[in-house]
C-alpha cells in the first residue's frame, strides 16, 4: 500500500504549455517551459497557490503550412484540428461552433500531455525540445 504523498511524488509533471494558433496560413504549435514551486525560477514569495506558471519569454514553435500537401504535414494538421475541435464535439452547448481556423485567428491552449500518439512530425520536433531538467534557469 502507497500513501498518497508518495503516489504525488511518482507523478510526472509535463514540461510544457502547448499553444495552437494561425497566422498568416501558417499554422502554429508552440511550446512554453512550466516552471513548478521549488524550480529556481519559481517566484514562490508571490506566489502561495503553488500551480505551475507559464514562462512565455521562452518558447519553442513548429511551423505547418496550412495548405501543405506532404504527407508528414498533413497528418499533424488533421490531428492538431481532432485536438483543437474536441471539445466543441464533446460538449457543443459550450462550444457551439469549432475553433479550427487554420488560416488566421485560432488561438488555443492546453498542456503537452494533450499530445496523445500525436504524428510522426510532432513527435519528432517534440524529441529534440529540452525537457524540464535541461532548461537553465530564467529559460
Amino acid at each position: 500500500m502507497q500513501l498518497i504523498t508518495e503516489q504525488v511524488k511518482q507523478l510526472q509533471w509535463p514540461d510544457y504549455d502547448i499553444n495552437v494558433w494561425s497566422e498568416d496560413g501558417m499554422v502554429m504549435l508552440t511550446f512554453y517551459p512550466l516552471r513548478y514551486p521549488g524550480d529556481s525560477d519559481y517566484p514562490d514569495e508571490e506566489l502561495d497557490h503553488g500551480f505551475p506558471l507559464v514562462n512565455t519569454s521562452v518558447f519553442y514553435t513548429l511551423r505547418i503550412p496550412a495548405d501543405s500537401r506532404g504527407p508528414r504535414n498533413r497528418d499533424a494538421l488533421e490531428y492538431l484540428k481532432s485536438m483543437v475541435n474536441a471539445d466543441h464535439f464533446d460538449v457543443p452547448e459550450h462550444y457551439p461552433s469549432p475553433l479550427w481556423d487554420a488560416t488566421d485567428g485560432m488561438d488555443w491552449w492546453s498542456c503537452e500531455t494533450q499530445l496523445t500518439d500525436a504524428p510522426e512530425l510532432i513527435r519528432d520536433f517534440v524529441s529534440k525540445l529540452p525537457r524540464r531538467g535541461q532548461l537553465k534557469a530564467g529559460e
